[in-house]
């Protein structure tokens, strides 16, 4: 039997906001024969209106990247795909596969918005919470909402956040262009009153970036734009955007917010009915060239619990076992006001404290002041390489749990190695690790002191490994961009 099987779409399976004219089509073929080849494969492309392209039956064996070369795609569109293929043996199995363009360069209507005053002093500044209220008279059919940010940016509608990716719009040349991110949003809208809000930190833009004490490296005010699309079933659309309707808050619990340093946060400042909003204002800045997404997002992977926790001098220390890049989730029952700070390190001293001269200049702390009761934190806006982590200022009874996860780029693990050494084999579980840990949006040199940059040497050397590992094709791609764009 012979299956076709892992279609993508720009190394991508049913991606959303695909922005090239030519997307290129790849699959693999399964079968229960050996020697297996493909001799011919047709490729049929149709959307609501019918089919934009059929390739024909092409000989060959070519299953990687074979482009579209059918009618101009629309913006906004969803297509569907077929493959149909044969091999040597006369079999024939056929696939469907999806993609959804994203604006196609369409103007966008919205504006680039940010908060009053000349300069965002990451140091000193909050995140921003950026607000949108309005009223859709239907539900609507198809609802996307295309984002973007000069800084890092999540979005919730309704209270609910709408994806579960960290750090967007990502790392790229800013001086030149900034990525834009689709997100299906149909389920989150109701009739009537719906709220829009983007909460915004400074990132790799305002934020401290490299082997620099100060920010601003690219800019010097944080700014962000959106626009929701809203479509119903007799066919019209509406745009809810970005603009001076906008308002805007600085009142809200997350203090402050650096990949280096960490995050500051107030849970008792969550109560929305207490935050003050002002109107946006238009950002007056150079705005670099918007463009599709080109990599692949980071998202939340393994939990890991700990495996060993020890009282210490300073505080308790939890050892996770290994080291890694992530973030810590607490739960705590404790009153108003408690002041919990949670310490993240690669080692520890013999004394039991934590070893953090490594980190040089990066605090690598979260300062978590508590509400009343039960609660939960994660930070959104930070990640750390550590494996252990000190808490100092709870009594025992009020640490409930604490675990922690791995983040790194959404990329699937397609190659493996074992032998009967089992030191080899940890081997390569450490450089497994090791390359999640720095495959963070851009291929890092490392994850926890005040530099994580995109030392060019370091993946030159590593990218054999990094392919035989994973399948980086779109995280690499974006890199070798700003790359040539730098």
């Amino acid at each position: 039997m012979l299956l076709v099987t892992d279609l993508t779409t720009e190394s991508a399976n049913e991606p959303t906001g695909i922005d090239e004219q030519s997307p290129r089509f790849s699959w693999k073929l399964v079968s229960d024969r050996t020697r297996v080849t493909q001799e011919s494969y047709r490729i049929v492309v149709s959307s609501t209106e019918g089919t934009v392209w059929d390739s024909g039956i092409v000989r060959g064996d070519c299953s990687v990247y074979i482009p579209y070369k059918g009618n101009p795609l629309c913006p906004f569109t969803a297509y569907r795909w077929t493959v149909l293929v044969t091999d040597g043996y006369g079999d024939a199995a056929k696939a469907d596969g999806a993609f959804e363009t994203g604006r196609m360069d369409t103007p966008w209507q919205a504006k680039w918005i940010c908060t009053h005053g000349k300069t965002d002093d990451d140091s000193r500044e909050p995140t921003y919470l950026f607000k949108r209220e309005f009223n859709s008279t239907r539900e609507p059919v198809r609802a996307r909402l295309y984002a973007s940010a000069l800084g890092c940016y999540v979005c919730y509608i309704g209270g609910v956040r709408v994806a579960e990716d960290y750090f967007t719009p990502g790392y790229t040349d800013y001086l030149r262009h900034v990525q834009y991110q689709t997100y299906d949003v149909t389920e989150l809208i109701c009739a009537g009153k719906n709220e829009l809000l983007c909460e915004l930190a400074g990132g790799w833009y305002t934020g401290r970036l490299g082997m620099s004490l100060k920010g601003n490296r690219y800019g010097k005010k944080r700014a962000l734009r959106f626009e929701l699309r809203l479509e119903y079933a007799d066919g019209t659309a509406e745009t809810i955007c970005s603009d001076e309707k906008t308002l805007y808050s600085k009142d809200g619990p997350r203090r402050f917010a650096g990949f280096f340093d960490g995050e500051v946060y107030d849970a008792n400042l969550e109560k929305k009915e207490n935050w003050k909003f002002r109107a946006s204002r238009v950002f007056e800045g150079k705005a670099p060239h918007i463009v599709s997404e080109l990599g692949e997002r980071t998202i939340r992977h393994d939990r890991l619990d700990p495996i060993e926790k020890r009282p210490g001098p300073e505080g308790v220390v939890y050892d996770f076992g290994k080291n890694f890049a992530g973030i810590i989730h607490l739960e705590l029952d404790a009153p108003a006001g408690t002041r919990v700070v949670v310490s993240h390190a690669e080692i520890r001293k013999d004394d039991g404290t934590l070893s953090t001269e490594n980190l040089r200049t990066a605090k690598a702390q979260i300062v978590y002041t508590c509400k009343n009761g039960p609660q939960s934190f994660e930070p959104l806006f930070t990640y750390m390489g550590f494996r252990y982590i000190q808490i100092t200022g709870l009594e025992p009874e009020q640490m409930k749990a604490v675990w922690a996860y791995e983040l790194y780029a959404d990329i699937s693990i397609t190659g493996g190695f074992s032998c009967d050494s089992e030191r080899i084999n940890q081997l390569q579980r450490n450089i497994l690790t090791t390359q999640k840990a720095n495959f963070i949006d851009i291929p890092t040199d490392c994850p926890q002191r005040d530099e994580r940059v995109g030392w060019t040497g370091d993946l030159a050397i590593y990218s054999g490994a990094a392919c035989f590992n994973m399948n980086p094709a779109r995280f690499l791609r974006k890199w070798l961009r700003d790359l040539r764009s730098e």
